[in-house]
C-alpha cells in the first residue's frame, strides 16, 4: 500500500514539474495550426522559457517586431480562464499589460504604454505627419469578442512639441501646445477624442469593417495655421471651430 501512495506521490510529482517545465515553444509547435486560424495576422517566433513564464518576439501584420515577456497563473485555469501578465518593448516603444483570456474573449486591463516619436513616425510619415516627443496610454482597458472590441477606455497625453505636416503646395511646421486623448466606445466604435487646453480639435472613429474616420476640426487647423480656406481671418473668428473642417476616411484594418 505504502508503495502505490509512494508511486502515485511520485507520478504526480514529475507530471506536475512536466507541466511546469514544458517549454513555450513546444505548446506553440503543437498549436501552431490553430493559433494561426484564429489570429492571422499575428507572427511568433524566438521564444524562451516555459508555458507558464517566457519570451518571444511578436509581429502583427506590418508592424515592427515586438519583444514581449508573459507570467500565467495557473490558479486561473480552475476558472477556465488564463490570465497573464504582460510586458512588450521595441524600438522606441514600451508597455505592460494584464490579460485574460477565456472560450467568450479577451480582457486587456491596466495597459499603459510609452510611443517614442521614432517609433510614431514609421506609420505617421506616410500620412504626411512628422511628430516629436513622445505619446503615453495609460489608464486602459479593452475588452474583445470573437469579432471585435465590446468596450475600451483609456487617455492619451502628448506634451506638445514641433510637428512638421505635408500639404501639396509645401512642407509646414508648426509648433503644438500638449494634447489630450480620450479613448472610449461608442457601441461597435472604437473613439478617441483629442482636445487642447480649452476646445476639441480633432476626432478619430475605428469600426469593425477596418474603415477609420478622422474629423479634423477648425480649431486644431487654426493652432497649426495651415491656410485651408480662401480667408483664413474668417475662419479663426467662426464661432463653431469646434466643427470638422476636414474628414478623411481610409481602411486601415
Amino acid at each position: 500500500m505504502r508503495k502505490s501512495v509512494g508511486a502515485l506521490i511520485a507520478l504526480i510529482t514529475f507530471l506536475a514539474f512536466f507541466v511546469a517545465m514544458m517549454p513555450a515553444a513546444f505548446v506553440y509547435n503543437f498549436f501552431q495550426d490553430k493559433i494561426s486560424r484564429v489570429i492571422p495576422d499575428v507572427k511568433f517566433n524566438g521564444f524562451e522559457g516555459t508555458v507558464w513564464s517566457g519570451k518571444s518576439y511578436v509581429q502583427i501584420r506590418h508592424f515592427p517586431v515586438v519583444l514581449s515577456t508573459w507570467k500565467i497563473s495557473p490558479l486561473a485555469l480552475f476558472k477556465a480562464r488564463i490570465q497573464s501578465s504582460l510586458s512588450f518593448s521595441s524600438n522606441g516603444l514600451t508597455g505592460s499589460a494584464d490579460i485574460s483570456l477565456s472560450n467568450k474573449g479577451v480582457d486587456i486591463n491596466n495597459l499603459s504604454a510609452v510611443a517614442r516619436s521614432n517609433y510614431l513616425n514609421q506609420y505617421t510619415i506616410a500620412y504626411g505627419l512628422d511628430l516629436s516627443g513622445n505619446i503615453q496610454l495609460s489608464n486602459a482597458n479593452l475588452s474583445f469578442d470573437n469579432e471585435w472590441l465590446t468596450d475600451s477606455e483609456g487617455e492619451l497625453t502628448w506634451q506638445g512639441g514641433i510637428v512638421h505636416i505635408q500639404t501639396p503646395q509645401q512642407i509646414h511646421t508648426a509648433s503644438l501646445p500638449p494634447l489630450k486623448g480620450q479613448i472610449y466606445q461608442q457601441e461597435r466604435t472604437l473613439r478617441l477624442d483629442v482636445r487642447g487646453a480649452e476646445l476639441d480639435l480633432m476626432s478619430v472613429q475605428i469600426k469593425p469593417d477596418g474603415w477609420a474616420i478622422v474629423a479634423i476640426n477648425y480649431a486644431l487647423l487654426d493652432l497649426t495655421d495651415i491656410p485651408l480656406l480662401a480667408d483664413t481671418t474668417e475662419r479663426r473668428e467662426k464661432p463653431q471651430r469646434e466643427n470638422p473642417a476636414v474628414v478623411l476616411e481610409e481602411k486601415i484594418l
